[in-house]
């Protein structure tokens, strides 16, 4: 019952943490995020990028 209830704890530690970090958090203002918010930005366009480099050199070998 322990272990149940811990790692019930440990995925709303995660979740919580998640939420602040995404500016789900009513605990923050939006101000406060907006770093966080323009990294996350930067990080999906390289991502995106990264992926599409993927894409075309996988058409290119095929």
């Amino acid at each position: 019952m322990l272990q149940k209830r811990t790692r019930v704890a440990v995925y709303v530690g995660v979740g919580l943490a998640l939420a602040a970090a995404g500016g789900g958090s009513l605990l923050v203002s939006p101000g406060q995020n907006a770093p966080m918010a323009a990294s996350v930005r930067a990080l999906s366009q390289d991502t995106g990028t990264l992926v599409d480099d993927v894409m075309a050199d996988l058409a290119h070998d095929a």
